[in-house]
């Protein structure tokens, strides 16, 4: 059985070597066996090296670039603590008052009220500074309503539920 590693044919492309290797230097610049284009040798063969000497072209001409673009400059913040500050107020606007958030008492809903609708109470709570931060005063007021509301439902139905356990075990 014959290897064909074993071969020394220069008729055979080498497997080793791609298209793509041809424009990369060689790592040792006294023997290039990639075919890459390099140093171009003149005049007779040295005697190290094993068969005709072939021309070596200086390879295709890739574009150049000076890299990748700067990165963009970091924003200034407003303030130097790491809570963003509210937006600046339009000219001739005041806010008379921020809307409450009613964390607390989506909290105390979701553990002692109905959990589901606790876990919406106290959502909507957490998106109510999220609306200020954006500027979006007429939602965030609409947003705090929303998230007391929950929060009384999920208090209410677990009012209920517990009258209505208590009237259907009691009778």
């Amino acid at each position: 059985m014959t290897d064909h590693r074993d071969r020394d044919d220069a008729t055979e492309p080498d497997p080793d070597a791609d298209r793509w290797s041809a424009w990369l230097p060689p790592l040792d610049p006294t023997s290039d066996h990639t075919g890459a284009a390099g140093p171009t040798q003149q005049g007779p063969p040295l005697p190290h090296a094993p068969g005709p000497v072939v021309p070596q072209t200086p390879g295709p001409v890739l574009p150049q670039s000076s890299g990748p673009p700067p990165p963009p400059a970091p924003a200034r913040r407003a303030s130097q603590s790491y809570r963003s500050a509210p937006p600046p107020s339009p000219v001739g606007q005041q806010w008379a008052f921020t809307p409450r958030r009613y964390l607390g008492l989506a909290i105390f809903a979701t553990f002692f009220g109905f959990p589901p609708l606790g876990i919406v109470a106290i959502f909507l709570s957490l998106s109510v500074g999220r609306l200020l931060r954006a500027g979006r005063v007429a939602d965030a007021e609409r947003t705090s309503r929303l998230a007391r509301n929950w929060a009384i439902a999920a208090l209410v139905l677990r009012v209920l539920w517990t009258l209505g356990f208590s009237l259907v075990m009691g009778s």
